[in-house]
């Protein structure tokens, strides 16, 4: 009867690992100095196929992040230049380290999350202005300005007011987006068609505006809340701290 060798017994592997508590802990260099699940899955390894192997830890203590002259860090740039034969996870995979070296089948999967401190609540007397985006409140300013020009065009033209009701005119259409009435009806159509169009657009938008802040006064609203990395990146004046050469490094510059 013809038995197979394991071509894996007589290798001897240089591992390169890195601490990453829970996962893996690194107290030395030694066999027995390693703990945590991926040690656990390493001797399983090792005692199945039977091979024998040197812990190496990587001079900067990093996992690999890629360089400007091509060469890597950390235990990636240990597998890449060869200079040892396994590295111990887990590690994060995307594109550029899947080009330099082969991962295993993952075993796990793990979401990041970011920690911030806690955000200073906005001033209540601010809340009022906050219903809207700034861009918002210029396009009903400009709209303002236009709406009280257009109106003292057409009636000066028409009924032959002076050009300096415009101040007279800018407080009425101002007026109007607290719902005070016209004191007169201006007799020119276009005027008149001028003059509705604006009172829908106030409609629409006090409607909308009354609902937003009613929303926003009804709930503690935080000053820039950091949700997601795009917030993240709007706030430089934030200290970032991470794992220096984990993928999340890379992933951020």
């Amino acid at each position: 009867m013809e038995t197979q060798e394991n071509p894996w017994a007589t290798r001897h592997l240089r591992v390169a690992v890195e601490e990453w508590d829970p996962m893996i802990i690194v107290k030395g260099t030694d066999k027995s100095s390693l703990q945590g699940p991926m040690a656990d899955l390493l001797r399983y390894l090792a005692s199945s196929l039977s091979f024998n192997y040197t812990l190496l830890k990587p001079l900067d203590k990093q996992w690999g992040v890629p360089l400007q002259n091509g060469s890597w860090t950390g235990m990636i740039g240990m597998l890449h230049r060869k200079e040892a034969d396994l590295g111990l996870g887990p590690f994060g995979v995307n594109w550029e380290r899947f080009q330099v070296v082969q991962f295993s089948f993952p075993i796990s999967l793990e979401s990041s999350s970011a920690m911030v401190g806690q955000p200073g609540m906005m001033n209540p007397i601010f809340s009022v202005f906050s219903a809207f985006d700034v861009k918002i409140w210029v396009g009903i300013f400009i709209s303002l300005v236009l709406a009280t020009l257009l109106m003292t065009i057409s009636i000066h033209l028409i009924e032959g007011d002076s050009v300096y009701d415009l101040l007279r005119y800018l407080w009425y259409f101002t007026g109007s987006i607290a719902y005070q009435a016209f004191p007169r009806t201006p007799r020119p159509v276009s005027s008149r068609v001028l003059l509705g169009s604006w009172w829908l657009m106030v409609v629409v938008v006090m409607s909308a505006y009354s609902g937003v802040l009613i929303s926003t006064l009804s709930m503690h609203v935080r000053v820039n809340p950091i949700d997601s990395i795009k917030d993240l990146q709007n706030h430089p004046e934030i200290k970032i701290i991470m794992e220096k050469g984990a993928i999340e490094e890379y992933m951020l510059r």
